[in-house]
């Protein structure tokens, strides 16, 4: 089984990306404004690989080619 974490970059130009990495291979991002504001869905880095959920909320769903792993 894989282990997940979340990962975050500096913030440039008041954006901050987040990604989620799969035994340290990052698998998804997802673009932040100032205060956690989401400006787009995750996006998938790497094929087969799909993560919905709000950090915000605290709750993220991760899917390997359709069957949740996380």
């Amino acid at each position: 089984m894989a282990k997940f974490t979340l990962t975050a970059e500096g913030a440039v130009n008041g954006k901050q990306e987040v990604f989620v990495v799969a035994d340290g291979v990052r698998i998804a991002r997802r673009t932040y404004a100032k205060w956690g504001v989401p400006l787009e869905p995750w996006v998938s880095l790497v094929p087969g690989w799909e993560v919905q959920g709000d950090l915000q909320q605290g709750e993220y769903i991760v899917s390997y080619k359709g069957v949740r792993v996380q």
